[in-house]
């Protein structure tokens, strides 16, 4: 027979405990714990009830979890429960504390008034190897974020309805989701037009322009054609060093020569290709209009995916929308959005909206071309997956 604390409803000790049984048919307030198991990949863990159980037969649930028994701590008890249901050894030390919340249940007669704790553990488990406890557990499998998503939103899907543990994970992937954004952005700036720079294991520009002063601190420069807002010998003199190298389109040989770059820093690409310099893996993405004459097809110019510790940035350069960049996979995306000789800001929220990138930031706008208007509208069209970040003048 399993005892509890009961507590009362602020949450405080009463000083008696009561069988289970007791709790449940009285309504009184007890302690209760849940568990999510993740991997390195982000998936997470969950069991399947058993067909014999008297509530969400047949159901996919949380890893593990489970009352909290008279005299016993949350981590404790959740450590007990994993090994009963699962037969995973878990340490306190692998166990991070989430959030807590109250919440009431009823299934016929029995009723559940929980004050929750929730913990996540990371943890790499190879499940073929684990006995279940077959009259608690039917199965195990890992979940990707974007199935157990869905079958939330799907109205508990195959799922138990228990919503005070599936709103955990849902809180859980929200603060997730902005620690990954803030580190994809974090060391990414937009100086201005289409000016960028990334600061992470390399100082990496792209397109520099109008820089305020004598940086040369530039490790690679990419260059997506030669029109002077996007390659002027001024700006690269500012950043470049005597050990920066140059990538861009192959037609551009003699003006990078031109501008005192040697033979060995310079990487001449054609687009379509896929190529690596010091460990940076990136790709050209042909840049061209389709309905103006400023970008033709045949000058070879290009957009880049540049991946950086494993974060895709896609700069397209001076671009319509095309077949080819309709095809990009890339975490973070700087689109044109002014117009005239590019996209506007509509043809480049339909781009991002068919490419999906995680982040989308506006840029060639408020210098030559386009308005800091034309950033907010395209912020408006975006789908709800896509976050926009505004980073000129931020």
């Amino acid at each position: 027979m399993e005892f509890f604390d009961v507590l009362t409803p602020n949450g405080e000790f009463a000083g008696e405990v009561a069988t289970r049984e007791d709790c449940h048919k009285k309504g009184l307030w007890h302690r209760a714990v849940y568990g999510f198991i993740f991997n390195k990949n982000g998936d997470v863990l969950l069991q399947k009830r058993s067909r014999n159980k008297k509530l969400w037969p047949n159901l996919w649930d949380i890893t593990a979890g489970g009352h909290v028994l008279a005299g016993e701590f949350g981590q404790q008890a959740l450590i007990r429960e994993i090994k009963e249901e699962l037969n995973i050894n878990v340490t306190e030390n692998e166990i991070r504390y989430l959030v807590g919340s109250t919440s009431t249940n009823i299934k016929g007669e029995i009723i559940n008034n929980h004050f929750n704790e929730c913990y996540i553990i990371t943890k790499n488990i190879d499940i073929s190897e684990i006995k279940l406890q077959e009259d608690e557990v039917e199965d195990i499998r890992w979940f990707t974020k974007k199935e157990i998503l869905d079958r939330i939103e799907n109205n508990f899907d195959g799922i138990t309805d228990k919503e005070g543990p599936w709103n955990f994970l849902k809180k859980y992937y929200e603060v997730i989701g902005r620690k990954e954004e803030v580190k994809m952005i974090e060391d990414l700036n937009v100086l201005c037009h289409s000016s960028i720079k990334i600061m992470k294991k390399k100082v990496v520009y792209i397109d520099p322009f109008k820089i305020d002063k004598n940086y040369k601190d530039a490790d690679i420069i990419f260059i997506t054609h030669n029109h002077y807002d996007h390659f002027s010998k001024e700006y690269i003199e500012k950043i470049k060093n005597t050990n920066t190298k140059i990538i861009a389109p192959k037609g551009m040989a003699n003006e990078l020569i031109e501008n005192g770059f040697n033979d060995d820093k310079i990487t001449l690409v054609q687009p379509n290709e896929k190529y690596v310099i010091d460990d940076i893996k990136y790709e050209t993405i042909p840049a061209y209009n389709i309905n103006k004459k400023f970008h033709p097809k045949e000058n070879g110019w290009v957009g880049y995916v540049i991946e950086i510790d494993n974060v895709k940035y896609y700069i397209a350069g001076d671009t319509d929308i095309t077949e080819e960049n309709k095809k990009v996979i890339c975490d973070v995306a700087l689109v044109p959005v002014g117009g005239t000789y590019t996209m506007n800001f509509k043809e480049a929220a339909n781009l991002i909206n068919q490419i999906k990138p995680k982040i989308a930031v506006p840029i060639h706008y408020g210098s030559i071309v386009g308005t800091e208007e034309d950033a907010v509208n395209f912020s408006k069209l975006l789908i709800p997956e896509v976050k926009c970040k505004t980073l000129i003048g931020g």
